[in-house]
Parts: C-alpha cells; sequence; structure tokens
C-alpha cells in the first residue's frame, strides 16, 4: 500500500515533503505524538525543574524528534500530553541542516 501511493501514484507524506524540503515546515498539519523523552540538566540531574523535554511526532509513516516550548513541555510534565495524542501544528520550523534529505536519512 505503502509502496503504491508513494511510488506508483507520487504521494508523499507531509513529513516527506518537509524533509525533502519541497513544502515550507510552517503549513498547517496534523501529527500524533510517537515518543516523549525527558533529559535533566547537566549541572543538577537530580532536580525535576530543571527537566526539558522533546517529542518524537509522526504522520503515520515518517517521524521527527521535535523541540517543544514551555507551555507544552508543562503539559508533558503534567502528564496532558501523551503518547499518541494528536496535535494541529502551523507556524514550525525546521532547523538543523538546510539540505534535503530523506526522512529515513536524517541526522541526529
Amino acid at each position: 500500500y505503502r509502496y503504491d501511493r508513494e511510488v506508483e501514484k507520487a504521494e508523499r507524506s507531509v513529513l516527506r515533503k518537509i524533509v525533502e524540503r519541497d513544502e515550507s515546515a510552517a503549513r498547517c498539519m496534523i501529527l500524533f505524538v510517537s515518543n516523549t523523552r525527558c533529559s535533566h540538566d547537566i549541572s543538577d540531574p537530580d532536580t525535576s525543574t530543571n527537566q526539558t523535554f522533546c517529542v518524537e511526532l509522526s504522520d503515520g509513516w515518517y517521524s521527527i524528534r521535535a523541540s517543544i516550548d514551555k507551555p507544552l513541555q508543562a503539559m508533558v510534565a503534567a502528564n496532558r500530553l501523551t503518547t499518541g495524542m494528536k496535535l494541529i501544528l502551523q507556524g514550525a520550523e525546521l532547523t538543523g541542516s538546510q539540505e534535503p534529505c530523506p526522512p529515513l536519512e536524517q541526522p541526529p
């Protein structure tokens, strides 16, 4: 099914278009949270106040790591934003390399 859509019908997922720089990351899209990660501040790993969260977002075919702002970090910390929830995004930025690349070959 996926091969038919991507290769034969030339229909690509939204994340593939964005990572390959054929579409703006600022467009409106619906992605779901496929993973959440927590990292502590290196200077004081024992305190929970220095936690920063990042999420992995997916369109169902490909996924991308995302940095989130303070209000969304508070929602993750309060367990109100969890794996499987859908987010409507608009005005996002793609950071890192400015070169287009296939989604499965993204640099870390």
